[in-house]
């Protein structure tokens, strides 16, 4: 299993990848507890994907530069190491946009933001699971789950 994550200051996105099965376990996003009112929510959520991962959590992938900037994202930084701490994964640092150039191997340059959504989109669509995780994630954090699951996919087809 790998766990995808895009940490912001007071949001995670998260996705989580069953390498073996080749498909989307569950995505979704915690928030800060108390910066909204589906913080609570977020909160039980990833205490849900917590459980699905006990004893099967092989890797975390987050983009290299939230790993940098690390003292600066507060909650979402906790957030990994707990996780890291928890479970010791491998941690797979992904460069930033790296996987527009592993899952878009065609585009020499960075997507347009719309048209790397666009493919992120039609890439999980083929995951039922994905879908109806997706539509639990608020409008306002789905690109962070989103994001997440396409680092997933990107550390689980990467060369060894």
């Amino acid at each position: 299993m790998i766990l995808g994550l895009e940490a912001r200051a007071d949001v995670c996105g998260w996705a989580l990848l069953d390498t073996a099965a080749r498909s989307f376990v569950d995505l979704g996003v915690v928030t800060a507890l108390g910066a909204d009112v589906a913080g609570m929510a977020g909160a039980r959520e990833g205490h849900a994907a917590a459980e699905k991962l006990r004893g099967a959590l092989g890797a975390i992938a987050i983009e290299a530069v939230a790993v940098s900037h690390a003292p600066t994202l507060g909650f979402a930084w906790g957030v990994v190491v707990g996780l890291a701490l928890y479970y010791r994964p491998e941690l797979a640092e992904v460069p930033p946009a790296r996987w527009h150039r592993v899952l878009l191997p065609n585009v020499h340059a960075r997507p347009e933001p719309e048209a790397a959504r666009s493919v992120a989109v039609h890439l999980l669509s083929k995951h039922a699971a994905a879908v109806t995780a997706m539509r639990r994630v608020p409008e306002q954090h789905q690109d962070l789950a989103l994001v997440a699951a396409m680092m997933a996919l990107a550390v689980a087809v990467r060369p060894r």
